[in-house]
């Protein structure tokens, strides 16, 4: 025995000089491994203390389960570098198959620690989109409590230093509903998490703006689907919906004052963002035009400094930029084909027409731009050029003929 032990420390010290690197780590904040063949301090940190984690490292699934049968006590160490466990390194790192065996020895009380960036394994889980993992967690967790003890998922899905879930990093629909049972088998844990507060990180953000900001639409859509009436929505090109939907969104905008019902499609952060300001501030063209498919969505909300999803969109463009981009053109023309399609079913402002705090439409902000495409898209859609800045006296046709005089309106 002492002579195999012997062995594989031999090998482990050998390995931590001779191993060769891989891709950058995601939290190194731009650091990347080294080129020479050798570990670096870094990685050299991340693999300590013991050999278990450099057996992970390499993805060394046998190694892993000779280390385990014989230091069983090596499960609940953490690394220097992340502060995470064993099984939190593999799920990083996407050892599959040596994470798979790791849950099914690791002991239940270490579920719920976190590595130093407050990351629990269950939000790792959840990013990897390891949706029977999840259930596999949560099951060995409700099966080690004793009869007079109480399972709450809660206790496993632990926010990060953000104050985010592991709902905010769920890669796909799959693990969004292995999540949502694992809070409905837990006690306590009845009423849906996403009616409420509690899945808002410290800047006021749900999941769903997490999604929306990283284009998740399978997540997006797995949102809507518990939101908004089922099979409504995406029906027509560009975003633009049938005249069922449109009346359908026109009342939600105000049945919203009186019916209890869960806006948090709607929901606005610290700033007043909600998920489509997001989308369409990352420019994500498929989230923005799911989120408009919803019947609950409003894209006339504006934020704490009264600017629409549109007027996020302008206030990213350079007004030097000889060419706004396709990508940001595609955007405004998915906002303002969706007002067009709204105006004959309502009598509130059109998108065209709301002013930011500095007085300005979005026709105003357009009228600055070096392109003048957008200007005239906005004026096509009947956007209105001569609308009074009341801070300024401005008027959008003066401020685009003072920077294209040689353009016709």
């Amino acid at each position: 025995m002492r002579a195999a032990k012997a062995k594989i420390i031999t090998v482990t010290l050998s390995l931590f000089l001779m191993v060769a690197c891989e891709a950058p780590d995601e939290f190194s904040s731009g650091e990347a491994r080294g080129d020479s063949g050798r570990l670096t301090q870094l990685d050299l940190e991340e693999l300590t203390p013991n050999a278990l984690f450099l057996a992970v490292y390499n993805d060394d699934l046998a190694e892993v389960k000779t280390i385990v049968a014989e230091r069983s006590d090596l499960l609940s160490t953490l690394n220097t570098r992340h502060g995470e466990l064993p099984l939190a390194m593999a799920i990083r790192e996407k050892r599959k198959e040596i994470a798979e065996f790791l849950v099914s020895v690791q002991p239940v009380e270490s579920f719920e620690s976190t590595n130093k960036y407050g990351e629990s394994v269950i939000l790792l889980v959840a990013r990897n989109g390891w949706h029977r993992m999840v259930f596999e967690i949560g099951k060995n967790a409700y099966f080690s409590k004793r009869w007079n003890e109480i399972y709450s998922f809660r206790a496993l899905d632990i926010p990060n230093n953000q104050g985010q879930r592991a709902m905010s990093y769920a890669r796909d629909s799959k693990t969004m509903d292995a999540l949502k049972e694992e809070y409905k088998r837990g006690v306590g844990d009845v009423v849906a998490p996403f009616y409420s507060t509690y899945h808002s990180d410290n800047l006021g953000n749900l999941f769903l703006h997490q999604a929306a900001k990283d284009g998740r639409i399978d997540v997006i859509r797995w949102s809507l689907s518990e939101a908004c009436e089922k099979n409504f929505a995406e029906r027509a090109e560009n975003g633009i919906v049938s005249g069922f939907s449109r009346g359908a969104t026109w009342l939600g905008r105000y049945a919203r004052e009186w019916v209890q019902y869960p806006h948090w499609v709607n929901w606005e952060n610290q700033e007043g963002k909600t998920p489509l300001h997001v989308a369409i501030e990352a420019g994500q063209y498929e989230a923005s035009r799911a989120l408009l498919s919803c019947r609950w969505s409003d894209p006339l909300i504006q934020d704490d400094l009264d600017q629409s999803p549109l007027h996020v969109l302008l206030h990213k463009v350079d007004q030097r930029q000889a060419r706004v981009s396709p990508s940001v053109l595609r955007l405004v023309r998915l906002l303002a084909a969706y007002d067009a399609s709204l105006r004959p079913f309502t009598t509130q402002a059109s998108l065209l027409d709301l002013v930011d705090n500095h007085g300005d439409s979005a026709l105003h902000m357009a009228a600055r731009l070096a392109d003048p495409e957008v200007f005239q898209l906005l004026k096509a859609y009947g956007g209105d050029i001569l609308q009074l800045n009341e801070l300024t006296g401005e008027r959008p046709v003066d401020a685009f003929l003072a920077r294209h005089p040689n353009e016709e309106i």
